[in-house]
């Protein structure tokens, strides 16, 4: 059954639950309804999973920061899930197959007072209805500066999951890069952290954290440190991403990698 295309105006109500715990989301710039180039690009990822996965319907929701009107920031939402609508219509997607609503200031990401600009609260987030079929997991080699293994990092959808080895005992820095390419012995080839809101470094920072920021992994005595994680959308784009481990813990709060020393181990993930 297709969905309408409908806008419901929601401000001031809770949000339904998203048919996926992770939708697809993208930022706009302030004061602007027009999609950037890193929003056209998760748009394009969101244009391919439909045509793969063909679900029920897609639902778009528009959102935004405090820094206008209650009114004015319902409109401003109302537009920024309409461009997202005409890009994937443009895109292939059917318009019949859309629902769109609008949360205006009512659903932000990071809370703020009256009138405060917030790029992640000025967003939209796209879902499908009835959810995505399974992502397979994909597995890539964790090796350092010279080459050697040191485990792997494993994606399966939105969860990360690392297993190295041979490091010094301790806590080190762990951060999602934005260059799915691992070449040593520094690993600058795989670029800095994973930052599409360019925000700063670390959840202690006022103006932080990047999505990139990860927690720290712990090592043990025997030289072993494993987590399992949950990644937000997006991480792997068409230059791919990676996982970079550092030598030192981070501080969450010093941009732009919370002085966590060098970079001394990687794990590479393309499409």
């Amino acid at each position: 059954m297709r969905l309408p295309v409908l806008f419901v105006a929601l401000a001031g109500l809770a949000a339904p639950a998203a048919a996926q715990s992770q939708p697809f989301r993208i930022f706009f710039d302030w004061g602007k309804p027009e999609l950037t180039r890193d929003a056209q690009t998760i748009l394009s990822e969101v244009v391919t999973a439909y045509q793969q996965q063909r679900p029920q319907g897609v639902r778009v929701a528009g959102y935004t920061d405090r820094s206008g009107s209650s009114a004015y920031n319902l409109t401003a939402s109302k537009k920024r899930a309409k461009a997202v609508m005409d890009y994937l219509v443009g895109h292939g997607i059917p318009a019949e197959a859309i629902v769109l609503v609008a949360y205006g200031e009512s659903e932000p990401i990071v809370p703020t007072e009256d009138g405060v600009r917030e790029v992640q609260n000025r967003r939209a987030e796209i879902s499908f209805a009835g959810g995505m079929a399974p992502v397979a997991a994909v597995a890539a080699p964790l090796v350092r500066g010279d080459g050697s293994p040191a485990g792997t990092a494993t994606l399966n959808g939105n969860e990360l999951t690392i297993a190295a080895t041979g490091l010094a005992p301790g806590p080190h820095g762990l951060h999602l890069h934005a260059v799915g390419l691992c070449q040593g012995p520094d690993f600058a080839s795989a670029g800095p952290h994973w930052n599409p809101t360019n925000r700063k470094h670390g959840t202690e920072n006022a103006e932080g954290p990047h999505l990139g920021d990860l927690p720290n992994l712990d090592v043990g005595a025997d030289g072993k440190g494993s987590v399992t994680l949950t990644v937000p959308d997006g991480f792997i784009d068409a230059d791919g991403g990676a996982v970079v481990i550092h030598a030192g813990p981070v501080d969450n709060k010093t941009d732009p990698a919370g002085n966590s020393g060098a970079r001394i181990a990687c794990a590479p993930f393309t499409r």
